[in-house]
């Protein structure tokens, strides 16, 4: 009897199983998402189109320069993204280049002069999701003053969701017209600061680029330093947001105007 013939498929099954049966001796498995780490979600200011998603590692409290997954990797038409970065758990800064379509004017597509970066304390194997939005811009620069710890990095990220009025801005995505409230909430957030960059744009003569990249830096400046928004960057968004909740372009679906907290510092 030849009992190779009987062997061989169990013997092939079983060697399947260690480097596929007629392979060539490597491991053909896929590791599930619960063995890996993923960082999945959306950049947006309007949403940011075949942007390029890079994540860095924080060690003690440092910024890596070399990214964490492989290059290449960009959003969809969407913003959206899901990034696989191995093995790799713990705090990260997430950062997307690339143009979007202006929110208040949609005929005009405008490129980021500077990425825009989200900031996480903590990364865990499994499906780790954040936004990546002028908003945790804001944040990332609030943390990096406080030296990226883990406490500074969750309470910048805080700190900005309650300045803007929101739960939560980097779980939660900003969709405009989405299923939820702070969904829609979140992106006319984002609309108030499309509806300041036009503002300025129309009074500077500047390009919209170049309008977006100096509202951001003023507010970004003014957080490197004191640590918060002056009282005339709050007036102005909050000016800003209004203008927008009355826009024929708001299509956020958000009921009220975004209102900034304001305060009597710088």
């Amino acid at each position: 009897m030849n009992i190779t013939r009987y062997l061989a498929p169990g013997l092939c099954l079983t060697m399947l199983a260690l480097s596929g049966c007629g392979g060539d001796g490597t491991s053909q498995l896929t590791p599930s998402s619960t063995d890996k780490t993923v960082i999945t979600g959306m950049a947006s200011k309007g949403p940011i189109k075949n942007g390029t998603v890079e994540v860095f590692a924080i060690e003690n409290g440092v910024e890596g320069t070399v990214p964490l997954n492989k290059p290449g990797q960009t959003t969809d038409a969407a913003g959206n993204f899901s990034i696989d970065i191995g093995s790799h758990t713990g705090p990260v800064v997430v950062k997307v280049s690339g143009s979007f379509t202006d929110e208040v004017s949609p005929t005009t597509t405008v490129t980021l002069k500077t990425p825009l970066r989200a900031v996480l304390s903590d990364t865990t194997t499994g499906t780790n999701t954040v936004a990546v939005t002028p908003l945790t811009e804001l944040a990332c620069t609030k943390a990096k003053r406080g030296g990226l710890t883990k406490a500074a990095i969750d309470d910048a990220n805080k700190a900005m969701a309650a300045k803007f009025k929101l739960a939560d801005i980097v779980a939660t995505l900003p969709v405009a017209g989405g299923s939820k409230a702070g969904e829609k909430e979140y992106a006319a957030a984002c609309g108030s600061i499309s509806q300041l960059a036009n503002t300025n744009s129309t009074t500077s003569g500047k390009k919209l680029d170049d309008a977006l990249a100096e509202v951001m830096s003023k507010m970004e400046n003014e957080i490197e330093v004191h640590g918060d928004l002056s009282a005339e960057s709050e007036t102005e968004l909050n000016d800003a947001g209004v203008e927008f909740s009355h826009s024929e372009n708001n299509h956020s679906g958000a009921t009220e105007a975004t209102h900034v907290e304001t305060h009597t510092g710088v």
